[in-house]
C-alpha cells in the first residue's frame, strides 16, 4: 500500500492517496488487458476446435470459444480477442486442408 505524508504525522495513509493508488492499478490491470497473449492451451483449444458442435440444451449456449470471446470482449482483452479469430480461421483452414487431403488420398 503506498502512503502519503500528512502534515501532522508522517506516513500515515491517507484515503485519497490510496484511492488515486487504486484508481492507477486499475488503469495498469486494464492496458495489461490489451496487450495480454493467448497462452498456449487457449490458442490450441481455438485451433483444433474453431467451431461450436451440436447443443445439448437448444437454448443454452454451450460452445466453450463463444463464451470465451465474450469473457475477453467483456473485460477488454483485445490482443486475445485478435489472436483467437486468427487461430479460429487458421483452424478451419487446416481442417478443410486435411478433408482436401483425405478426399484425394482416397480417391
Amino acid at each position: 500500500m503506498k502512503t502519503c505524508v500528512n502534515q501532522n504525522k508522517k506516513n500515515e495513509p491517507r484515503k485519497s492517496c490510496i484511492i488515486n493508488y487504486r484508481m492507477n492499478q486499475e488503469q495498469e490491470n486494464a492496458e495489461n488487458r490489451k496487450s495480454a497473449a493467448l497462452s498456449y492451451t487457449e490458442a490450441a483449444v481455438f485451433f483444433f476446435i474453431p467451431i461450436g458442435f451440436a447443443k445439448i440444451n437448444r437454448w443454452e449456449n454451450t460452445d466453450f470459444n463463444e463464451s470465451e470471446m465474450e469473457r475477453f470482449k467483456k473485460h477488454g482483452f483485445d490482443r486475445k480477442i485478435k489472436q483467437a479469430e486468427e487461430m479460429r480461421k487458421l483452424g478451419m483452414i487446416f481442417y478443410i486442408s486435411i478433408s482436401i487431403i483425405l478426399a484425394y488420398i482416397l480417391k
